[in-house]
């Protein structure tokens, strides 16, 4: 097999990030690594076009390694209706497609087999949960099977067909998953494996069924690249001889160890949130490092170009492991080995995109609209034909809206009444914790200006008049919506609404506020957040069962356990307010029979309660025969995702439009 690129070093001379490593029988062209995650594009068990081109876009941007998302090797592992069945040799035929179109664009490929064991869900396996002993399942509270001896014996089996497949397919390699409670790794800990037999115990029995899948696996003599996904997160880090045993064991049968940390049911430990630092895994990359001898891969928010850079430079690993700053970022590699660190879409870690694959759709990126639809954008043909076209509204709706309608050539005008771009984001921005989300304001405003986006800062495009005076062709609406400050109970004291707050628009002149969350998201959250890092005592009441309910997951219980150690917050679910007096008592009931109502006196009232979105230009327009599309909160008020989504499919919309009026003239 002829490799285009994969087999010399980059372009960036002396730059230790660039430098090609020979891993295995394999030789990578630098030292980036694109990481195992979960996409969900498979379709009916079966990798589809979507994740060749998800991979090839990543390939072509740098990137010397991809390591395809975990996958189950055995029908008891399935965990969703997405997941890849590669122990099927029916898997192969389109697997190789994907080898053949990374490794045209210069990098290697591999997958991540694994059985999700307590991970593993019925709904989709239609099977009992496997696991060492008889463990509660975190994620549906059944209990699972005792493996068997035969039972280990059909997983390894399992295993070794599973990378057969891959081989078959001309991947370059296979990586095993001892990480993340899955199967092998519950194996591994004390306190999921209560066996008596050779496969419980001590840690060499622990080990042992992990070190039989690793001989099989090497035993196929197929493969350039065998490598081990290791969590130590259950293990001290103060060396107590374990991670020492546990490399001694496994390293003969590997080529490299890829470090991570989490088990089942820490997921913010795998995929921490913007609330925890970069490098946040680097402590437990050392202690590896320290005992290793095969090659390790880094990981925990490292798309920091320096701090990978340092990384490499410094010996504390031999690869950088990036996945959510290469979710955003596809060219993440090729942008800084020319020094593009500008143009790079940074990644927030807002953790959108394991939500949504656990939500049982396909990966997004609340930076990055194209994200999972690059096969869908590489079909894509409209041309807007230099047309002049008009975009209101400078939020992230409209930021995408008008590079995606530059990049179809129309002449563009983007509308705001601010004087910056970024919309709602500013507002998000200035939550204590969040001022990572202005990279997605500092993107956009710099992205625009190299598109050569006309931006009109302070301008307020009020009626069609404006717009049918200054000839525009067509217009994409995201002017967002308007914040309510009406509370659905009499007060007796001041209501605010939660954007407000946020804003920095409330006297300070508060000591007790009550915070009514009637929104999913991060605004009612985030106001809370604000007054009580300003000393104020904050009373968080929500109807709902939890706060931030369409938050991910890892986010909503980062935020949870914020509070919880805030000692001057307060929060109370299922609980809702009826009432609150001139004297500033709070009157609520519980709506569940075992919640007690609370019992606060405050002297502020805060509203987070879903905004109305401004539609009276799109009426004008209409009216006058332009077409116009909306976007973002204009359409529905919601997050930053679907407000970037609709602005990038609402410029192939925009600019259908005008081609059918073209042709009609």
């Amino acid at each position: 097999m002829t490799y285009t690129m994969g087999t010399a070093p980059d372009a960036a001379i002396g730059d230790p990030l660039f430098e090609p490593i020979t891993v295995g029988s394999r030789t990578l062209r630098n030292r980036i690594v694109f990481l195992p995650h979960a996409t969900g594009l498979g379709d009916q068990g079966l990798p589809t076009d979507k994740h060749r081109a998800y991979y090839e876009a990543r390939a072509r941007g740098g990137a010397a390694m991809i390591v395809q998302e975990s996958t189950p090797v055995h029908p008891t592992a399935l965990g969703r209706p997405t997941h890849v069945q590669i122990f099927e040799e029916r898997s192969v035929e389109p697997l190789s497609q994907i080898a053949a179109a990374v490794h045209d664009a210069g990098a290697q490929m591999l997958v991540q087999l694994s059985h999700r064991g307590l991970g593993a869900i019925p709904t989709f396996s239609g099977r009992e949960i496997w696991s060492p002993s008889a463990n509660v399942s975190p994620h549906t509270g059944e209990i699972a099977h005792a493996m068997s001896r035969s039972d280990i014996k059909e997983a390894v089996e399992y295993f070794r067909r599973s990378a057969a497949n891959v081989a078959a397919a001309g991947y370059d390699g296979a990586e095993i998953h001892l990480a993340h409670g899955h199967l092998l790794h519950s194996f591994v800990s004390r306190s999921h494996n209560r066996r008596h037999d050779e496969y419980g115990g001590v840690l060499q029995n622990r080990l042992r069924f992990a070190v039989e899948v690793l001989e099989q696996v090497r035993g196929l003599g197929t493969l350039g690249m065998v490598g081990l996904r290791l969590s130590v997160s259950e293990w001290p880090l103060t060396d107590d001889g374990e991670i020492a045993q546990i490399l001694a064991t496994v390293e003969p049968m590997v080529d490299y160890i890829s470090v991570t940390a989490g088990a089942q049911g820490t997921i913010g430990k795998q995929v921490a949130d913007f609330f925890s630092p970069a490098g946040y895994l680097l402590e437990i990359v050392r202690a590896v490092k320290e005992h290793a001898t095969k090659p390790i891969i880094a990981a925990g928010h490292l798309a920091e170009p320096s701090l990978a850079r340092e990384l490499i430079s410094s010996g504390a690993a031999d690869l950088v492991g990036i996945a959510r700053g290469m979710i955003a970022e596809p060219a993440w590699a090729a942008k800084v080995r020319d020094g593009r660190d500008a143009e790079i879409r940074e990644c927030v870690y807002c953790n959108l995109c394991l939500a949504r694959v656990d939500a049982g759709t396909t990966i997004g990126c609340t930076v990055n609209p194209l994200t999972g639809r690059e096969r869908e954008f590489e079909i894509a043909s409209s041309s807007g034909d230099g047309q002049r076209v008009l975009v209101v509204g400078a939020g992230p709706a409209g930021v995408e809206a008008s590079l995606a309608l530059a990049g179809l050539g129309c002449s563009v005008t983007l509308a705001d009444r601010a004087p910056k771009p970024g919309g709602r984001v500013r507002t998000a921005a200035a939550v204590p914790g969040r001022g990572i989300l202005h990279r997605i304001v500092d993107f956009g405003s710099a992205a625009i200006a190299a598109a050569g986006v006309n931006y009109l800062s302070g301008v307020d495009i009020a009626d069609a008049d404006q717009v049918v005076a200054e000839g525009y062709r067509g217009v994409v609406l995201a002017t967002g919506a308007e914040q309510r400050d009406d509370a659905p109970f009499p007060s007796g004291v001041p209501v605010v609404s939660a954007e407000s707050v946020v804003d920095r628009a409330v006297a300070s002149a508060v000591s007790r506020a009550l915070v009514v969350v009637d929104e999913g998201g991060a605004v009612g959250v985030g106001a809370a957040e604000v007054l009580a890092a300003a000393g104020v005592e904050v009373f968080i009441v929500a109807e709902k069962d939890a706060i931030g309910w369409s938050l991910p997951y890892a986010n909503r219980a980062s935020v949870v356990s914020r509070f919880v150690d805030n000692d001057r917050v307060a929060l109370f679910v299922n609980t809702r307010v009826v009432a609150v007096g001139a004297d500033g008592v709070v009157e609520s009931k519980g709506l569940r029979p075992w919640i007690r109502p609370m019992s606060a006196t405050v002297d502020l009232v805060v509203v987070a309660m879903p905004g109305v979105p401004r539609v009276t230009l799109a009426e004008q327009l209409a009216e006058r025969g332009i077409p116009v599309v909306l976007a973002g909160d204009a359409r529905a008020p919601r997050g930053i995702y679907e407000a970037a989504r609709e602005g990038r499919d609402a410029a192939s919309e925009l600019v259908r439009r005008l081609d059918l009026t073209a042709r009609s003239d």
